[in-house]
């Protein structure tokens, strides 16, 4: 990975704002993460998903593309800190890891970042019927997928207790209504949940976001 090619090359400073688009996939999080990463106050990270604060890194990955998958993963608290390039104390460190919002550990783990760093976590919402289906016409169109989208939920917990990697966890990653609630109780005023539907509107989920973090619209 050119992450661990570069690591120890470049002395990055260290993350004091980190804004954290925690979930949901398919619900336009990539979208908001580039509107936001053409900010001068803001820095995308150069992989978007590194899911750094998830247990993902121990985990054996197996299934379609686990090899892609698994090279996404940023391992250690130096090549998390390079995906910022050029970030200085006065920007945002945009990390736009969605399966953050129901991932064990994620949340104690930004918790324990928090006590050194600024830390806001955005989620986007969607209709959970609607997502499941998006992410399953995914796999489809990859071709990673040969089953229905019917066998796809019966054979999901099969496939997640084989290794296979979350794009395939079409129902777990929908239902998140109790991980709102536990985001919601360990960062309070520092959550924000915005709706799927307003991502049609640039212009106010923009207003929304910028207010929330108290940067200029």
């Amino acid at each position: 990975h050119w992450l661990q090619i570069l690591k120890g090359k470049i002395s990055m400073a260290k993350i004091k704002k980190l804004l954290v688009i925690a979930g949901s996939a398919k619900t336009g999080s990539t979208s908001l993460a580039n509107w936001l990463g053409q900010r001068d106050d803001m820095v995308l990270g150069t992989e978007k998903e590194g899911r750094y604060f998830t247990n993902f890194q121990s985990d054996s990955w197996s299934g379609p593309a686990s090899d892609g998958f698994r090279d996404t993963l940023l391992t250690d608290a130096t090549i998390f800190e390079m995906n910022f390039p050029g970030l200085t104390d006065d920007q945002w460190a945009i990390d736009g890891s969605t399966d953050y919002i129901w991932a064990d550990g994620a949340v104690s783990k930004l918790m324990a970042f928090a006590q050194t760093c600024e830390v806001k976590v955005i989620c986007i919402a969607r209709e959970p019927v609607s997502r499941a289906v998006s992410e399953y016409n995914h796999t489809l169109r990859h071709g990673w997928e040969d089953m229905s989208f019917a066998q796809s939920l019966q054979a999901e917990q099969d496939r997640r207790s084989a290794g296979w990697h979350p794009l395939f966890y079409h129902k777990r990653r929908s239902e998140i209504r109790d991980d709102i609630h536990r985001f919601h109780d360990a960062f309070g005023e520092n959550f924000l949940v915005l709706d799927y539907q307003d991502m049609k509107n640039a212009d106010l989920v923009l207003e929304k976001v910028t207010g929330f973090l108290g940067v200029p619209e």
